[in-house]
C-alpha cells in the first residue's frame, strides 16, 4: 500500500457547492409542478412514502438565510461557494425580469465577497421556469436563445461579483433522466427524439456561448 502523502498546491480553491432550488425555498418552476402533480402523488402512495417528505417547499429557506450559510461556509474555512441562480425568479414571465430577485442574487453575491470567499455562478442547474417548460423546455430550439437572452442580463447585472462561471450543471443527467428513464421533468420516457433535440440545443448552446463571451471579453480589454 503506497502510503504517500497527497499534497495539494498552496492556492488550491476549497469550497462548497449548493443548487438554487435545493436550498433556497419559495420556488416555482417545472420541478416544484412536477413534485405535486398526480403521476408523481400516486408513484408515491404506491411506494408507501409520504408526500410532505418528497416536496422541495420551503428547503432550509436559504433564500432569506444565506447570511447565515456564508458565515457556515466561511468556518469551515472554505475560500469558494457556488451557488445557482433561479431562472424561474429572474424570468417567471417570458421576456420579462424581475428587478427584485435580480438585486437580491446582487446582495448574496456581494455577501459572499464582504466575506473573502470567491463566487461561483451555475447559470442553469435543470430548472426551468413554467412558461418555458409548456413550450417544450430543451427539446425547443427556441429555447437556446431564450437562454441567451436570459444570460446576457445576468452577466451584465451580476458579472461584476462573479470569479467563475458554470453555464450548465450536468447536462446529461437532464437528458438521461429528462427524456429516457421519465424519472425527472420533462418526465418523458424513451422518447429518443426529444433526448436528441434536447442534446442538440444543449450543445449549439454553448458553442454560441462560447462565441458571443468569448468576443465580448476581447472587446472589453
Amino acid at each position: 500500500m503506497d502510503n504517500k502523502i497527497l499534497k495539494f498546491p498552496q492556492n488550491f480553491l476549497w469550497g462548497v457547492s449548493t443548487s438554487a432550488y435545493q436550498i433556497e425555498g419559495g420556488i416555482v418552476n417545472d420541478w416544484s409542478e412536477w413534485e405535486k402533480s398526480l403521476k408523481r402523488i400516486k408513484f408515491l402512495n404506491k411506494n408507501r412514502k409520504n408526500l410532505k417528505d418528497y416536496i422541495c417547499g420551503q428547503a432550509c429557506d436559504s433564500y432569506n438565510r444565506y447570511e447565515e450559510d456564508l458565515e457556515l461556509v466561511k468556518n469551515l474555512n472554505c475560500k469558494a461557494y457556488r451557488l445557482g441562480v433561479e431562472w424561474a425568479r429572474i424570468e417567471p414571465t417570458e421576456g420579462q425580469f424581475n428587478l427584485n430577485e435580480i438585486n437580491h442574487y446582487k446582495q448574496v453575491l456581494q455577501a459572499a465577497k464582504n466575506k473573502g470567499l470567491q463566487t461561483v455562478l451555475t447559470l442553469w442547474h435543470w430548472t426551468n421556469p413554467v412558461w418555458l417548460a409548456q413550450t417544450g423546455g430543451w427539446a425547443n430550439k427556441k429555447t437556446v436563445d431564450y437562454f441567451i437572452r436570459y444570460v446576457e442580463v445576468i452577466v451584465k447585472e451580476l458579472g461584476q461579483n462573479v470569479d467563475f462561471w458554470i453555464t450548465l450543471n450536468e447536462p446529461m443527467i437532464h437528458i438521461g433522466f429528462g427524456y429516457i428513464f421519465g424519472n425527472f421533468p420533462p418526465v418523458k420516457k424513451c422518447d429518443l427524439y426529444g433526448a436528441i433535440m434536447a442534446y442538440k440545443n444543449l450543445v449549439k448552446l454553448t458553442n454560441q456561448l462560447i462565441i458571443k463571451f468569448t468576443s465580448f471579453c476581447l472587446i472589453a480589454k
